[in-house]
């Protein structure tokens, strides 16, 4: 009884040690391949950070133009949010 038991406990170690070299042979392989996919994903966001900052340099206008309706968006979104259920909100905003 007590060899089959001290054998059964053998084998669930056995076991635990073999998943556990499987997970870190599959991390292995996981890790490589994130770290292959940001090198050849870095030099394209670079690349996409400098063009972006040369458009700002370029353009500031449009750039400006951009924000304040973004930050115009955003406050009738949040003021629609707050009073949107208490009172009946306009359909057409019209900002010129």
């Amino acid at each position: 009884m007590k060899s089959s038991i001290l054998s059964d406990v053998q084998s669930g170690r056995r076991n635990l040690a073999d998943a556990r070299r499987d997970v870190q042979s599959w991390a292995c392989v996981r890790s490589t391949e994130v770290r292959r996919a940001a090198a050849t994903i870095q030099p394209r966001l670079r690349e996409a950070a400098v063009t972006a900052e040369r458009q700002m340099r370029e353009s500031p206008l449009a750039w400006t133009g951009a924000a304040v309706a973004g930050g115009i968006a955003l406050g009738l979104f949040g003021r629609w949010l707050l009073l949107g259920r208490r009172r009946r909100s306009p359909s057409i905003v019209i900002v010129a």
